[in-house]
């Protein structure tokens, strides 16, 4: 055991050490539901869209990309556990694939996991919950046969789900 002088030295050193490396990690942006979003999160959906192809418009045409992330968090919430909206492995597999193969180089691809520090197992459970929401929406929509009336009843159907789940945006400190 530590005399008391010695301990408290050891604490306002620990504390002086740990406000003297203080820094901002992440910015919470908005809450959806219990899960919240972060600066981090919208800007990985952002690099992550640009070597995904997603079939539902919304997200393929995206410029809001942090109502994209309440969006996906939402749906998925929503859509639970499912079997009904789970993807097949080997749909995952393909889809995994794509992305990688969207990358010039092999070397760009691990550069983007670690720039996100990510696993190719990360990385497959974000495909796959992408996957459920976009079965979760098509099941509810149906394909996008005519854009135009598709996306008017995106907007009816995703505006009933933003009521049931609603988010609460957080103010900047």
């Amino acid at each position: 055991m530590l005399p008391p002088v010695m301990a408290s030295g050891l604490i306002a050193l620990w504390l002086y050490l740990s406000v003297a490396a203080a820094e901002t990690v992440d910015v919470l942006l908005s809450v959806v539901g219990t899960r919240v979003v972060a600066a981090s999160d919208v800007a990985f959906e952002e690099a992550y869209a640009a070597h995904d192809v997603s079939p539902l418009p919304p997200f393929e045409q995206a410029t809001d990309w942090l109502l994209v992330v309440e969006d996906y968090r939402r749906l998925r919430v929503l859509a639970g556990d499912a079997r009904l909206f789970h993807p097949p492995v080997a749909s995952v597999d393909a889809r995994l694939a794509a992305f990688s193969d969207s990358f010039d180089t092999r070397e760009d691809y691990r550069a983007f996991l670690a720039t996100w520090q990510l696993d190719e197992e990360a990385l497959r459970e974000h495909v796959y919950a992408r996957m459920v929401v976009e079965s979760y929406v098509g099941r509810a929509l149906g394909e996008v046969d005519d854009p135009v009336t598709w996306d008017a009843a995106w907007q009816t159907w995703i505006a009933n789900q933003r009521e049931a789940l609603p988010s609460k945006r957080l103010e900047a400190p």
